[in-house]
């Protein structure tokens, strides 16, 4: 796809504008620059339609307000920084009135709220700020408040609905030229990546100011399509450029941390117009993860990451694939085709780009004018690469930085990758590093023709990139083909396999994925079934010291017994299992390390007292009896953090398999409460605890809270994970055949959220649709945990 807008139309275009604005009509008020585009070839009533978000170099709107609705820390932190803040008895004033939460979503352009806060929002302002397109973006305490506001306001959003015409706010008239070119440059390429046809759907585009009338930026009929219909239209606009106003809609701001772009894209010079190539809609690194297909609305989890781990709660390496090549030959399109035809859930893709190092204000200069070389060893940071790689390998959770093409420049956030069957890493150096060499299971090296590389390169960096053809070619000649020759041609001896034609060799791929799939075959483990086959040898050993059970008073009893009668109505059994929870969650908080403190009384007096020597507190519920925990320990604990895990058993298997996690990003620095209602054989509890020690967390700092554990479960975790604290208000002896809980209580989820009880209903297994509805519920509360591409059916 060529560009059709040259930098001179561009510039031109954009004085146009100012000059109107600031010399012939001056206003008293600082007026915004609009983009208006028109579309063809584009009916919205039958068409896919389009959505995506892009950040500016320059923020558009100058007195773009945002508020925070946040804890106290937050709030704290927004007054110090002159930001407009509500805390939570703020909002509870509005008691739902719909007319003054209308007036709060009409007084600010957006909203940020803590991630404590951002849950209880629908229930005390009800649906009102999320009808008007502004539900609050989350944000922790590990994220600069200031950056994140300005993250906001300079993030413009592209979004079809029912109309054929675009408007978007990308500057102001006080914005000097080049900053509003690269404004409206950058916003434009990035809506024509968005459309199906690229620059064949654009009939016109415009850029005014707010009270003006339009400019023509650029004009523009395809190959297809009427001519005459496109010059009618074209008349009716530049006749009266009200026409346009039939079709204009609010386009929302709104941020996502997952794909911005930043920094000016110059106007780039046309290829070959009948080249026809589907891109690569990409500025920055595209390390991802391939486990989830995302419809136009909700996530579909397909697959659960089975058991990674032995019976010992040890963890098992991945199988790691590395892909090689020069810039250009296809390998990333080989490590996509082997991801669709592994048909592995859980699968992490490593790309080389990511690891850029941080350039000095010499060498970014340098890159400005084409004349840093990017294809040298010296340019990627391989400490850092082999570290990341030796994390995901062993399956820990890795932070991967990403890193801007258009400014040269890592962003400030990063993407964070965990849980891999197989990892996929590609790069050009892939083989360079002995180190990271000797870490890959299999080597792939993609061999393509150096034509069609550059031809290649050429396409992806003027347009994805911003960069002008003469820059490509210079850049091309001077360094990526010496560096090819030098350094990554003669790494194709260290390769297990190499792959004429990149992702069109059909054969090459059919044998890469027989060879995953038999090595993964080998590799599988299998842990319900032992720990099962286990019971003879454990029944015999003592529980583990690390096991703590609640006092077992007659109140207990009493309450145990109301909880595990049949006959309760269900009205009891949750007012009763509540009381059970709460003295459950008041006994762990006293097994948490405290420290000595004096505080003075009212009296005037010392007191000598107690303090939790660490205030970091989580709650990670096991989807979904577990969640019946969570009000006890929010009620107990008052900054508590909530993570949610959803582990199901595959009926065919009968494995424990992981779909779902979603974790505070410190988690690593908190001491973590697991929440189960029930534990049976302890397969669901000890993939929580191996998730928790993949993501840094201590294993002294973990403990499982339940009302109700076997003792051979307790057995099973305790013997595996030693230092881990098992917390319960009672222990059963023994399961039967089926694993069930003797006595028990029968099925705790069924029991306590009114469910159907089928023939199933013993089972530990809950329902997965109940999950995904209960999950769809959380879509509004925004991930920074998972990465998005900005069209609605990517990853």
């Amino acid at each position: 796809m060529s560009s059709k807008v040259t930098k001179d139309m561009l510039f031109e275009t954009t004085q146009n504008v100012l000059t109107y604005a600031n010399e012939t009509k001056k206003r008293k008020f600082v007026e915004t620059v609009e983009l208006q585009v028109a579309l063809k070839n584009f009916d919205p009533s039958r068409d896919k339609r389009f959505s995506g978000t892009v950040r500016l170099r320059y923020t558009p709107k100058p007195k773009f307000a945002v508020c925070v609705l946040g804890d106290e820390r937050h709030c704290d932190e927004a007054r110090a920084n002159n930001i407009p803040c509500m805390t939570i008895d703020d909002l509870k004033k509005f008691n739902k009135d719909k007319k003054q939460v209308r007036k709060l979503s009409h007084q600010y352009d957006a909203f940020l709220a803590s991630d404590v806060v951002i849950r209880q929002i629908p229930r005390i302002l009800g649906p009102g700020l999320n009808k008007a397109g502004k539900f609050p973006t989350a944000i922790t305490h590990s994220d600069s408040l200031v950056q994140k506001v300005e993250e906001i306001k300079s993030t413009i959003k592209f979004q079809a609905k029912k109309t054929i015409c675009l408007s978007v706010a990308v500057g102001n008239v006080n914005m000097s030229v080049e900053e509003l070119a690269a404004n409206i440059n950058l916003s434009v390429n990035f809506l024509v990546s968005l459309l199906k046809k690229n620059w064949q759907n654009v009939r016109s585009l415009y850029v005014k100011t707010m009270n003006s009338t339009t400019n023509t930026y650029r004009e523009y009929s395809g190959t297809e399509g009427s001519d005459t219909d496109d010059e009618t239209f074209k008349d009716r606009l530049q006749s009266s450029p009200s026409a346009l106003s039939p079709y204009r809609r609010t386009v929302s701001f709104k941020t996502t941390r997952q794909t911005s772009f930043s920094g000016p894209s110059a106007a780039t010079s046309p290829l070959t117009k009948n080249t026809r190539r589907e891109r690569r809609r990409r500025t920055n690194s595209h390390s991802k993860q391939e486990r989830v297909f995302y419809t136009n609305r909700n996530p579909i989890y397909t697959a659960g990451r089975p058991p990674w781990y032995d019976v010992s709660g040890e963890s098992k390496e991945a199988f790691v694939i590395g892909i090689g090549g020069a810039s250009g030959s296809g390998k990333t399109t080989v490590a996509k085709r082997i991801v669709e035809k592994l048909n592995v859930p859980w699968v992490s893709l490593l790309s080389m780009d990511s690891f850029y190092k941080v350039l000095s204000d010499e060498h970014h200069e340098q890159a400005e004018k084409h004349n840093y070389n990017f294809d040298h060893p010296d340019a990627f940071d391989f400490i850092l690469l082999l570290e990341t790689l030796k994390n995901l390998k062993s399956g820990k959770q890795v932070e991967l930085p990403l890193y801007n093409f258009t400014t040269h420049s890592r962003e400030k956030y990063t993407k964070t990758l965990y849980g891999a069957n197989v990892v996929i890493f590609e790069g050009i150096m892939a083989f360079t590093s002995k180190e990271i060499t000797e870490l890959l299971d299999m080597k792939i090296f993609v061999d393509t023709d150096a034509d069609i590389r550059l031809a290649r390169r050429l396409i992806r960096d003027i347009t994805e990139r911003g960069r002008e053809i003469d820059g490509v070619i210079q850049q091309y000649t001077r360094f990526v083909k010496p560096s090819y020759d030098h350094y990554i041609a003669p790494t194709m001896i260290f390769a297990d396999l190499i792959v004429p034609r990149g992702g069109e060799n059909t054969i090459a791929l059919d044998l890469i994925v027989k060879h995953v799939n038999r090595e993964l075959h080998k590799r599988g483990l299998k842990v319900r079934s032992k720990i099962a086959h286990q019971s003879e040898f454990l029944k015999d050993l003592p529980l583990p010291e690390s096991f703590y059970l609640v006092e077992q008073t007659l109140q207990i009893k009493y309450l145990q017994t109301i909880i595990r009668n049949r006959k309760t109505t269900r009205d009891e059994f949750i007012f009763y299992s509540n009381r059970l929870m709460r003295i459950c969650t008041e006994y762990a908080l006293t097994l948490l390390p405290f420290e000595d403190i004096t505080v003075e009384t009212p009296q005037g007096l010392p007191y000598q007292g107690k303090k939790h020597a660490n205030a970091r507190v989580c709650g990670v519920s096991i989807v979904r009896a577990g969640e019946c925990l969570e009000p006890a320990l929010i009620e107990v604990y008052k900054d508590v953090k909530i993570g949610k895990i959803l582990i199901q058993t595959n009926q065919l298997t009968g494995e424990p398999e992981l779909h779902y996690l979603r974790l505070p990003r410190d988690i690593s620095d908190s001491y973590v409460f697991i929440l189960d209602a029930t534990v049976a054989t302890g397969a669901a509890a000890m993939m929580a605890i191996r998730v928790l020690l993949d993501h840094n967390v201590d294993e002294e700092k973990i403990a499982l809270l339940s009302l109700i554990v076997s003792k051979q479960g307790v057995q099973t975790i305790g013997y595996a994970f030693n230092k881990v604290k098992v917390i319960a208000t009672a222990c059963d002896e023994h399961l039967n055949s089926h694993c069930f809980i003797c006595p028990g209580l029968g099925n705790f989820g069924d029991r306590y959220f009114g469910t159907d009880n089928s023939e199933n209903s013993m089972s530990d297994v809950h329902e997965y649709a109940d999950v995904v509805d209960h999950l769809d519920d959380m879509s509004s509360i925004p991930s920074k945990t998972t990465y998005q591409f900005t069209k609605e059916d990517s990853e």
